[in-house]
């Protein structure tokens, strides 16, 4: 079996810097940005469990992930190696994957007969919204040390209204 995928992305970008003063950095960005799936989800391989009558294989027929991100972030530079930040970001995305299990009928070489089987494929699962803010912070302390340290939140729902799988909200 052979599959080809073709891909004609106009991937635009916009990137806004402004010195609000020598130690205050304000940035925006407006991006369309797309990922692959991953190779192996791609595959067309099928495995199955006769006894369990279940199995799983891959999906010659995913589209990547596609997103648009909007992105404010605001950085000021208190000390030398030091910096306080903050950025407010949100994301649409499209054809995020999730993996679903169906019936799917396949010959069941332990019987010799066609059977229904419980198969778990990724398929792409639909557009999600994601909000949120992160932080972070940097200072150097003398000999050498210092510390670093970040947050961020991330509203993320699918667009069926269920929190967006493999998401951490902080």
């Amino acid at each position: 079996v052979s599959v080809k995928k073709k891909y004609n992305n106009f991937l635009p970008n916009l990137n806004v810097a402004y010195d609000l003063n020598d130690d205050v950095v304000l940035r925006g960005s407006l991006a369309k940005v797309m990922s692959r799936p991953n190779y192996g989800d791609m595959s067309n391989y099928l495995w199955l469990g006769p006894q369990t009558l279940t199995g799983g294989g891959g999906n010659p027929d995913l589209d990547p992930y596609e997103s648009t991100n909007l992105d404010f972030s605001a950085e000021w530079y208190f000390a030398d190696n030091s910096i306080l930040a903050g950025t407010l970001f949100y994301r649409d995305v499209d054809n995020y994957i999730l993996y679903t299990t169906g019936p799917e009928t396949h010959f069941n070489q332990s019987t010799n007969t066609d059977t229904v089987f419980t198969i778990s494929r990724p398929n792409n699962a639909g557009t999600a919204k994601i909000k949120g803010f992160s932080a972070a912070f940097q200072q150097t302390f003398d000999n050498g040390f210092g510390l670093l340290a970040n947050y961020t939140y991330a509203n993320a729902e699918a667009d069926n209204g269920d929190p967006l799988p493999y998401n951490s909200e902080n």
